[in-house]
């Protein structure tokens, strides 16, 4: 099983398992998933695909009718769209038609490393009792966030026999079963005895758990850009902070995307919190990419917090409740803060089937967050969109 080192003593992440990893999941969830067009819904003429221009930018919506149902007839008149408040012209409106003609991908991921062991057991049971019931799992999947900052499937994406590496945990798949949630609770008891163990002293720190957190969840969202159809994943966590204090200094960290690197955590001392530490570091950089990857990728994220006690966690900038609200604004999903994982995998379910994608001529790129806001003209509509996206400058 893979260990990710002490992020202070090498920040500039290792190519070789970053590509690995992402090659694994990439290859498998191609195979996973079937090819999908969009279905148009309101297109101007001679459009010839989803972006127009550069400028083009994807906002990802879900849309839920007065009784909770999808709902599945709405066209580019039935939205406004505001970016920074300015109303915009949308150029296109694509409904992604989930569980048709699209296959739709939905990636459960416990998370061990950064929640509470006594939690575990309840956790265990509520994603079963969401995931026991459906009559096919064959787009749905499930996997492990371990101790030791490891994916490890519990129902992997799929590969067939030849394709796969059986070295790495990502492929090791068998044939898939598409009734596999009806055991699903000792699929699941197995992965959980086979991982457990006790955290090595590193990662009971917190610098080391935030970089084996997010290099998780990259290795993720980079293989989602490239599966088509809407995407989900539902994360039950207790988030991973995106402010961390090293007392003893810090470098900026590097994260492996293809064949360059990017900034994915930037050092200084404006991020601390603690007195007398004079650096941090602050993974906005990280969410900004990350948040962009999940909209392109038409992939939204939901986060079920994990809090035995139900007490109000602190959301102040830099704290984990802070990144999972950061992701979800940034991915159009949604967060529950008082761990109902039944909830979230049952709306995941039903919302994977409401999925429209705008499409408009954002304003020129000029380095800041801008706001957005999209509402519907039709009263009997409620919609989860995003609330706003970081104008990266190319």
């Amino acid at each position: 099983m893979r260990r990710i080192p002490s992020l202070v003593a090498t920040q500039r992440l290792s190519g070789k398992r970053r590509v690995k990893s992402l090659l694994a999941l990439s290859l498998a969830a191609c195979f996973a998933c079937t090819s999908a067009r969009a279905q148009s819904t309101s297109s101007p003429p001679g459009a010839s695909g989803p972006v127009r221009s550069a400028n083009s930018r994807i906002v990802n919506v879900t849309a839920i009718d007065e009784d909770g149902q999808p709902a599945t007839d709405l066209t580019a008149t039935d939205f406004q769209l505001f970016d920074d408040n300015r109303l915009q012209a949308i150029v296109m409106v694509n409904r992604l038609s989930a569980l048709g003609s699209q296959r739709a991908t939905i990636l459960v991921l416990f998370d061990l490393l950064n929640t509470i062991p006594g939690q575990r057991e309840n956790s265990a049971t509520l994603i079963a009792r969401a995931l026991q019931p459906l009559e096919s799992g064959d787009f749905i999947f499930l996997y492990l966030l371990t101790n030791y900052g490891e994916l490890y499937p519990v129902h992997p994406l799929s590969v067939p026999p030849q394709k796969a590496d059986s070295s790495n945990a990502l492929t090791r798949a068998e044939h898939p079963n598409a009734s596999w949630t009806q055991q699903v609770r000792p699929l699941l008891d197995q992965a959980i005895e086979k991982v457990n163990a006790r955290r090595l002293k590193d990662f009971q720190d917190q610098g080391t758990r935030t970089a084996a957190t997010f290099l998780a969840l990259d290795d993720i969202g980079n293989a989602f850009t490239k599966i088509q159809g809407p995407k989900t994943i539902v994360w039950i966590t207790r988030g991973a902070a995106n402010w961390v204090d090293y007392p003893y200094g810090c470098k900026d960290a590097f994260f492996t995307e293809g064949s360059a690197n990017y900034l994915a955590g930037r050092c200084g001392n404006d991020c601390t919190r603690a007195p007398g530490v004079s650096k941090c570091m602050d993974y906005t950089p990280f969410l900004q990419r990350f948040g962009m990857k999940l909209v392109r990728s038409d992939t939204m994220l939901y986060s079920v917090v994990v809090n035995p006690q139900f007490s109000e966690l602190p959301v102040d900038r830099g704290t984990p409740m802070n990144t999972l609200q950061q992701l979800s604004d940034l991915s159009g999903g949604r967060l529950y803060v008082r761990g109902e994982i039944e909830k979230a995998i049952a709306q995941s379910l039903l919302d994977i089937r409401s999925r429209y994608q705008l499409i408009y001529e954002a304003p020129d790129p000029n380095g800041r967050y801008h706001k957005l806001k999209v509402d519907c003209s039709r009263k009997d509509v409620r919609l989860e969109a995003p609330k706003g996206y970081f104008a990266e400058k190319p």
